[in-house]
């Protein structure tokens, strides 16, 4: 849930980082489903040119720290995020230590996954198997 009051009109808070994760899932898969209708892959590169362009920022720098924290490579093609989170996972928590300044080991992957589980209520097989 979004707070109730909203102080940068550019950045939304939200109650718990469940529901920022949350918010964070579903644009992963709004990108993997506009990437496909574009015809383009869904991946490190795309993803990062889309969210930190480079008319706004260092994006080579933001990819390559995403590539190197993540282990996966830019344009290895990730999967549908609903369907098997496991590396998108890995590279929100990449990009959640670029936008946070912190470290791959403090990344709250509780909340991540907890966010994950919020997207997608349904059963799913994903989560079974991290419990």
């Amino acid at each position: 849930m979004q707070t109730n009051v909203q102080t940068d009109p550019y950045f939304v808070t939200f109650t718990e980082l469940k529901w920022g994760f949350r918010a964070a899932w579903k644009l992963m898969a709004s990108y993997y489903a506009k990437f496909n209708d574009q015809h383009k892959v869904f991946n490190i590169l795309n993803i990062i040119c889309r969210w930190a362009p480079p008319s706004e920022n260092n994006t080579l720098a933001y990819i390559n720290t995403v590539v190197k924290l993540s282990g996966i490579g830019d344009l290895h093609s990730l999967p549908n995020p609903e369907v098997n989170g496991e590396e998108v996972a890995r590279v929100i928590a990449a990009m959640v230590c670029v936008e946070n300044g912190i470290k791959m080991e403090q990344v709250p992957m509780d909340d991540l996954w907890a966010g994950y589980q919020e997207a997608w209520p349904h059963p799913n097989p994903l989560l079974k198997e991290r419990e």
